[in-house]
């Protein structure tokens, strides 16, 4: 099916990114679940930590 230029004994490219990419699909949700979980923790951290840096200033808050 995949037949093409190779190296005898190896298999070709194209046979290689058939394989792949159906477990390539079985990782990309989990990963943007990582990403968006990971963004979100960034995000609350960060907040908090203006919340404390500006706690004398809150009208600045919005602004940062």
């Amino acid at each position: 099916m995949h037949e093409g230029d190779s190296i005898p004994g190896f298999t070709s490219v194209d046979t290689f990114y058939y394989l792949l990419q159906p477990q390539l699909e079985k990782l990309r949700q989990p990963a943007l679940d990582c990403l968006d979980t990971t963004y979100n923790q960034i995000e609350t951290l960060t907040s908090n930590i203006i919340d404390k840096v500006f706690l004398r200033f809150p009208s600045l808050r919005p602004v940062i």
